[in-house]
């Protein structure tokens, strides 16, 4: 069996617990969490099935999320932060914040 040297295994473990924006966890500066996400929210009528327009499906946003998350992965980001909850959890604070913006009851800098 391979035996590692401890320096490399701590090295390892720090590494696997830094956490790597949603920006920039692709494979290239175009390609990443966040860019994968909102290419599936502006394409044909992914929204709509978001907020329960694919009833006829039976899909729930966990569903989704966990679509989502396939297709993240597919496309090459490989960072352990797309569990299905999260990104659910993700979805809805992006959508706070865009209505926050909407509204006016937060300030862009």
């Amino acid at each position: 069996m391979l035996q590692l040297p401890q320096k490399k295994l701590e090295a390892a473990a720090i590494k696997a617990k830094v956490r790597v924006p949603w920006q920039t966890d692709g494979p290239t500066p175009e390609i990443n969490s966040m860019t994968v996400m909102i290419d599936w929210f502006t394409t044909e009528r992914n929204y709509s099935r978001w907020h329960g327009g694919d009833k006829q499906n039976c899909t729930t946003k966990m569903g989704i999320a966990n679509e989502i998350s396939q297709i993240i992965k597919e496309k090459g980001v490989t960072t352990e932060k797309m569990g299905r909850y999260i990104l659910h959890v993700k979805i809805n604070r992006l959508e706070q914040q865009f209505r926050a913006v909407k509204t006016g009851s937060i300030g862009l800098e």
